[in-house]
């Protein structure tokens, strides 16, 4: 295990390969394991068992006790709670605190979120805006499927 920063780590009783550098990140960890944690307050609840998360950036992936997600950014996927397998990337919070495999990209600029890219655990992917390919508009607010059918069909 590797700690960088007060309170890092500071519960820690046997958990293994972790790694988590800034305030508090991992601060709740015991025995969990294998957890990457960098930034502020990043994996700050996360806390027994085999976790396999990475969060990079300052509150990401704050209240996790899941396992197997990954928060880049900011805020990443800080109302993720126990779910599993989840994707978050920019500063935006799942659709569920508690659900598994959801996937999120968006960007925010200090006041608005503004999500690009959203995804379920059935695989379905969603694209709120316009979705281009080789400089065609394929279409608005579409499924993915749909508009890499389009794209093909280029």
């Amino acid at each position: 295990n590797t700690g960088v920063g007060i309170s890092t780590l500071d519960a820690l009783t046997s958990g293994d390969q972790n790694t988590m550098i800034g305030r508090s990140a991992g601060s709740a960890v015991t025995t969990s394991s294998k957890n990457t944690g960098v930034g502020a307050y990043s994996l700050f609840q996360q806390s027994t068992g085999d976790g396999f998360n990475t969060a990079i950036g300052r509150s990401s992936l704050q209240l996790t006790t899941g396992k197997y997600n990954t928060g880049l950014g900011a805020g990443a996927g800080e109302n993720i709670t126990s779910g599993d397998g989840n994707v978050i990337i920019g500063k935006v919070t799942a659709d569920s605190a508690t659900g598994d495999r959801q996937l999120k990209i968006a960007g925010h600029d200090g006041s608005t979120t503004t999500t690009w890219i959203s995804g379920d655990s059935s695989g379905n992917i969603t694209v709120p805006g316009t979705v281009t390919a080789n400089g065609t508009v394929l279409s608005s607010g579409v499924s993915a499927g749909f508009a890499v059918a389009m794209a093909i069909a280029l």
